[in-house]
């Protein structure tokens, strides 16, 4: 309901000589008035115009407009691996050609947007995206600037292959070593892993002793391909490497030597396991 505040006028002194005219005529007035402006206000709404001064949100006349968006793809994937999310618009019963579609993933602190586009003229639209873990995704369509509509959750499940990870690794063959760096064009040990995990969703330190309190420990017997391996003991370690299956793992060894594939050259090390 809209409230209508009306100026508060003085009457000439004049107009209280008129026989019969009283302060309390004027207020029972100035009552009946305000009650007549304010069902006329209701009604107005009810009937969907406006009264003078008074006009109807932009959002609430767009939300009358019929429209939908449905997300859907791949509802398992193999952590980090790419995969397509298609996107389907209408309004009005009709395709939402050239509308604007942001894709978006829930995160820890909310809903975040990744990309945004216009729909074809079939009201479609498409996104390859990398899946770092399992995760929820949805569609939000955009109608006369002001409506948001929302589709349903897409739930894409993630699961983990350390041979996705292996890959990774090698892709990064022959960079330099370089001390203190994390890539993308040279690395030092921990901060080539780090560079790696996070292609999975995996955020490490840059540091080898820190990184071995992530994870899930793994006893050396068990160990799998993608497993991180870390040399030293207790409270140091001093070397960080990805395991490859065969006694061997993918490492930013030392200065002089490049990224490349080696055999584990000590016993002394502990297995952790992220993904």
């Amino acid at each position: 309901m809209h409230t209508v505040h009306s100026h508060r006028c003085a009457l000439p002194a004049k107009q209280y000589d008129r026989p019969g005219f009283t302060t309390q005529n004027v207020t029972k007035a100035r009552k009946a008035t305000l009650r007549t402006t304010a069902i006329a206000g209701v009604v107005a709404g009810a009937l969907g115009v406006g009264l003078i001064g008074v006009t109807a949100s932009p959002a609430a006349a767009a939300s009358a407009v019929p429209a939908a968006a449905k997300l859907s793809g791949a509802k398992t994937v193999t952590t980090g691996a790419k995969t397509t999310l298609h996107a389907i618009a209408t309004v009005n019963g009709s395709p939402a050609a050239y509308k604007s579609i942001s894709l978006q993933y829930q995160s820890s602190r909310g809903w975040r947007t990744v990309s945004t586009k216009k729909a074809r003229p079939s009201g479609q639209i498409e996104w390859t995206v990398t899946i770092g873990g399992t995760s929820n995704w949805r569609a939000l369509l955009y109608v006369n600037g002001t409506q948001k509509q929302v589709s349903p959750n897409h739930h894409v499940v993630a699961k983990s292959n350390g041979n996705a990870i292996v890959q990774a690794a090698s892709r990064q063959a022959g960079k330099p070593y370089v001390f203190g760096a994390a890539g993308p064009n040279s690395f030092d040990c921990s901060g080539y892993t780090r560079f790696i995990y996070k292609q999975f969703g995996k955020n490490l330190p840059h540091s080898a002793t820190q990184q071995a309190r992530y994870g899930k420990s793994v006893g050396k017997g068990s160990k799998k391909p993608g497993d991180l391996i870390l040399f030293g003991s207790g409270s140091y370690y001093s070397h960080a490497g990805i395991y490859a299956g065969g006694n061997y793992m993918w490492d930013a060894s030392t200065a002089g030597q490049p990224v490349a594939k080696r055999k584990i050259w000590s016993n002394t090390y502990v297995v952790r396991r992220l993904v």
